[in-house]
């Protein structure tokens, strides 16, 4: 006799589960990108309720010393700029009077950029303006405007540079600035002026008084002898610079030159001979007195 077993009746069973846990993980894929939609949305809320602070998004204010009511101001006094409420964005100082040959005066922001100080000094008897504009923490502008003038030089003095623009010079030259009255001041001198060179030179500045004309002048000389083919340049910020009782210097001064071959002679006293050098090679031996 043959018995007929019947299948499992789990079948409706397993498609129950089946489908619960399709359910479930449909609910988690759809669940995520509710969420992140959720988190997006109160991020922007945050956002737009992080306002800028009433206090905070006052007008700019600007304060320019000197001011336009201010009397005349020696050359060399500073020029000062701050703001409140707000940073600096924009400060210009210029000489009033197209083609002026009057100097433009420079300066620097604070690390907060709420303040501005010039770095120069500025040509004696000028009308200069100034324009500063400062930014409030709204994004909202703010501009201030000074004239003042500077008080005219009642004693000046002139300079004289060597070498002279585009010359080529020997190796031992230094680069001089040879003043027409004595310089008291030697330091306000020594701030306004730089030296440039390719390739980069070791050098200093000194000061010299000629025995025989008296006159005063500050060279500056390289640590040896300069590299042939070395390009200088001299940079002046005279104009201004009060050289000592109140006597000013009216003009910036400038020059570039280039190191030509070298040309070195050497001297024997013992054996009364010089021997001269060009270009590292021996060229003759000249017999001296000494």
């Amino acid at each position: 006799m043959l018995t007929r077993f019947s299948p499992p009746t789990t079948a409706p069973h397993d498609s129950r589960k089946r489908s619960s846990v399709l359910s479930v993980r449909s609910l988690r894929t759809l669940t995520v990108p509710t969420i992140a939609v959720a988190l997006l949305a109160g991020c922007q809320s945050a956002s737009k309720s992080a306002s800028v602070d009433p206090a905070d998004a006052k007008p700019a204010r600007i304060s320019i010393t000197p001011g336009s009511d201010s009397a005349a101001i020696a050359p060399d006094a500073p020029v000062k700029v701050t703001a409140s409420h707000g940073t600096l964005t924009k400060v210009r100082i210029a000489p009033d009077g197209a083609g002026s040959q009057a100097v433009t005066v420079t300066g620097a922001l604070s690390h907060s950029k709420t303040s501005w100080r010039s770095d120069r000094t500025m040509t004696p008897g000028t009308t200069y303006t100034v324009e500063a504009t400062a930014t409030n923490a709204a994004g909202k502008t703010a501009v201030q405007h000074s004239t003042f003038r500077t008080r005219s030089a009642q004693q000046v003095n002139g300079v004289t540079v060597t070498p002279s623009k585009s010359a080529t010079v020997g190796v031992g030259q230094p680069v001089s600035l040879a003043f027409d009255h004595p310089v008291t001041d030697k330091a306000a001198v020594e701030r306004s002026l730089s030296i440039s060179t390719s390739p980069k030179v070791e050098g200093s500045w000194g000061w010299v008084k000629d025995p025989l004309t008296g006159i005063e002048r500050v060279d500056w000389r390289p640590k040896t002898y300069w590299h042939k083919g070395t390009k200088v340049t001299l940079r002046a910020r005279l104009s201004g610079v009060n050289t000592g009782d109140s006597r000013y210097l009216r003009r910036d001064v400038s020059t570039t030159f280039t190191i030509g071959t070298p040309r070195i002679s050497k001297v024997d006293i013992k054996n009364h001979t010089m021997t001269v050098y060009e270009d590292g090679q021996k060229q003759k031996t000249i017999p001296i007195s000494a």
